[in-house]
């Protein structure tokens, strides 16, 4: 039967018209070129060019319009249904995505893309070794707000220009940050494993800690030296209010309390291997006058023998009441717990009292040499 060409108002003559000229060539790689009217198509059927079956085509091809894609239907191509690249794409402009978007293999951005969402299923892997600086800045930029749900390693440095917030716990190597790190939660520690801030190994800090509640180690790790211990403080400590030390205290170098009417408590003995002294420099005083009737205050103290309640330890000493009454000035009161006032106490001032025992004995030696003169 022979061939029939199609109608001229037909779609396919085209189609037909090329492949007349191919077979008459005898040549079926020389390219040919298919031309019609050019009209766009909006729709389907429409265009210059239909075909309602499949299409295969063993070379590239290549649209030469330059319509911009502003929303799915519109744009040079225009699917209908998915894309299937079995290759690699190269897009020069926006690549605008409303659907899902599955990648069975890599996706390389050479640019920047914005998007209200990618969403992966996968690891999303950026090669850019771009630095970052600052947070317009780097491999990944983030204008918005960034919501991880599960763990974030960042095995650089991060820096964080606004606010860090945690509303879970976090486990990390190490926190570094050259400002304020602020605990917002007010949650007390009754353990090791409880409170606004846990750690359960150790920390190091460059800078200062302010803490506006109590913190509190548990690790009870002995000190024997100035590094070993549960707190290991390279540089100074300084302390603005008391300090209280429960057990046995070593310092190695000078423990100087600089406020006026400072003081230190201890709850134990205080031993030492050197000289336990105090300022009694010339140029620190003024009015200065010689005791006098030392002897008389000699004969109105008291020296006693007790038992401490606390300890049950039997010592000997004086009684700070009756002190008070002969000489005032080497006795001190001291409250141990602030606003607590059954834990005031008096104390002596046991060196102090080697100025009035001199002076009484000089007394003392000046009645004995009287008496022998006479």
């Amino acid at each position: 039967m022979p061939h029939q060409h199609p109608p001229d108002h037909s779609p396919w003559r085209v189609v037909w018209e090329s492949a007349q000229r191919l077979s008459s060539s005898g040549n079926h790689r020389e390219p040919h070129s298919v031309s019609r009217t050019p009209t766009d198509a909006a729709s389907t059927p429409a265009g210059a060019f239909q075909v309602s079956g499949g299409i295969y085509v063993g070379k590239s091809i290549y649209v030469n319009s330059t319509t911009a894609s502003t929303t799915t239907s519109t744009g040079s191509i225009v699917a209908k249904g998915g894309l299937g690249l079995a290759g690699a794409a190269n897009i020069g402009g926006a690549l605008a995505v409303t659907g899902a978007t599955t990648l069975s293999s890599t996706l390389g951005v050479t640019g920047t893309t914005t998007a209200a969402a990618i969403n992966a299923s996968g690891a999303v892997n950026i090669s850019n070794s771009t630095a970052s600086s600052s947070s317009s800045t780097g491999a990944l930029i983030v204008s918005g707000g960034a919501g991880i749900g599960g763990a974030l390693n960042v095995g650089g440095n991060g820096s964080i220009g606004g606010t860090l917030g945690i509303t879970g716990t976090t486990t990390a190597a190490a926190i570094n940050a050259s400002g304020v790190v602020a605990f917002t939660n007010t949650t007390d520690a009754t353990s090791s494993i409880t409170g606004s801030h846990t750690l359960a190994g150790g920390t190091t800090t460059a800078a200062a800690i302010n803490a506006s509640g109590a913190v509190n180690i548990s690790n009870s790790t002995a000190s024997s030296s100035s590094s070993t211990g549960a707190l290991i403080v390279s540089g100074g400590a300084g302390i603005g209010g008391a300090l209280n030390v429960g057990g046995n205290g070593s310092i190695g170098g000078t423990l100087g309390i600089t406020g006026v009417g400072g003081s230190l408590y201890v709850g134990g003995s205080i031993t030492s291997s050197g000289d336990v002294t105090a300022f009694s420099d010339i140029r620190l005083k003024k009015q200065v006058s010689t005791l006098t009737d030392a002897l008389d205050k000699v004969k109105r103290l008291r020296g006693v023998r007790f038992l401490r309640k606390d300890t049950r330890e039997e010592c000997i000493g004086l009684i700070a009441q009756e002190v008070e009454k002969v000489i005032p000035q080497v006795v001190h009161e001291r409250t141990l717990a602030v606003g607590d006032p059954e834990t005031k106490y008096k104390s002596v001032a046991y060196g102090n009292i080697v100025a009035l025992l001199i002076e009484a004995v000089k007394e003392l030696a000046q009645m004995m040499e009287s008496n022998f003169s006479q």
